[in-house]
């Protein structure tokens, strides 16, 4: 087999069940797949024949992190709406966002989002945005794995869709990256305070298989509205899950992540079937 690259002689965080920390250690890729992880000297063979070879020394090897919540073209509006409160934000970003926003522009700004979570160590994010196929092929441009899809609420929002327009969209995006090692499709409600009861009820995804996910975000405060709040907490526990995917060679590891506060009763959501990393603010 061909290698095409070892990185060696560096500390190794496997991340696998054992949490093992090789000292002295690294992997083989070939057609960007690791196809080796071991000490350093179990890797001299695969050196001897790979394309390229990395001295890791002093370095820590580890898999890539996770984003489990970003809007990366928003990107685009930094310096408009910092160091306000949520719903003030909220405000000012939506009027931006109407102001700007298109495909061209929204695979823009996901390209200078990913590419800045690249440099930080982030390699798979769950990505809430508009025109999600734009995210995709930006995602896919810089080599990011990516979990999006169709994005919904009740109001027109930025493209002017209806709700039905949206549901359509949704399936379509499913069907179009069903399979995909590099996409992991999920319905996109904007949360429990823009998207009533019955449209939460009547998100895209219901008739797809188990590989499309969930990601809506949940808030509580006096200001929104609690009453489509305590509705949404009777819809199954997927609505309310950041669904998101750790790829490895032979399969997807489904993770769920809430955004909330952590005195909401969703801290707690831990106890739910579907494994959670919670995302205090």
């Amino acid at each position: 087999m061909t290698v095409d690259l070892v990185v060696k002689n560096a500390i190794v965080v496997t991340c696998d069940e054992e949490q093992t920390v090789i000292r002295d250690g690294g992997v083989a890729v070939s057609n960007g797949r690791i196809t080796q992880i071991g000490e350093s000297t179990a890797l001299e063979q695969a050196a001897g024949n790979a394309r390229n070879v990395i001295d890791g020394s002093g370095h820590i090897l580890m898999p890539g992190l996770i984003n489990s919540h970003c809007h990366a073209a928003d990107s685009l509006f930094r310096g408009l709406v910092e160091d306000l409160p949520l719903e003030p934000w909220l405000q000012k970003v939506w009027t931006a966002e109407g102001a700007i926003l298109n495909p061209q522009t929204s695979h823009l700004g996901s390209l200078l989002g990913f590419s800045e979570l690249l440099l930080s160590g982030v390699t798979s994010t769950m990505d809430m945005f508009w025109y999600p196929v734009e995210t995709v092929r930006a995602a896919r441009e810089v080599g990011m794995r990516v979990s999006t899809g169709g994005i919904f609420f009740d109001g027109p929002g930025v493209d002017g869709a209806t709700l039905d327009d949206r549901i359509a969209s949704a399936e379509a995006f499913f069907e179009a990256f069903a399979g995909a090692d590099d996409v992991f499709p999920a319905t996109m409600p904007h949360g429990a305070y823009t998207v009533g009861p019955e449209n939460l009820r009547r998100r895209p995804g219901t008739s797809q298989t188990n590989t499309v996910g969930s990601s809506a975000r949940m808030r509580r405060k006096p200001r929104l509205n609690r009453p489509m709040w305590r509705a949404a907490m009777a819809v199954p526990s997927s609505v309310i899950s950041i669904i998101l995917t750790c790829w490895t060679s032979a399969r997807r590891s489904p993770i769920a992540s809430i955004w909330t506060r952590r005195k909401s009763p969703f801290w707690r959501a831990r106890a739910r079937p579907s494994p959670t990393i919670p995302c205090p603010t």
